[in-house]
């Protein structure tokens, strides 16, 4: 899905410290995220928003694959 939201927040805060939107064929990138808890949080008007509890590890890669449902925000 394209223009889709991706906000990422250390657990416990209420502000993104980093945001970005998906591209044309719905895929994002975001990097520097350092050893920490985070939600990760997912949205589009008119789809549920989506939020996801991430552990990153020093030096690791991770993928989130996500498909946004039908709804209201």
């Amino acid at each position: 899905m394209a223009s889709a939201l991706v906000d990422v927040f250390i657990v416990g805060t209420t502000f993104a410290i980093k945001s970005t939107l998906s591209n044309s064929r719905g895929q994002y990138f975001i990097s520097n995220l350092s050893n920490c808890e985070y939600i990760v949080m997912f949205s589009a008007n008119n789809y549920v928003t989506l939020m996801f509890h991430i552990v990153i590890d020093a030096g690791e890669t991770r993928t989130l694959n996500v498909s946004l449902i039908k709804g209201r925000n």
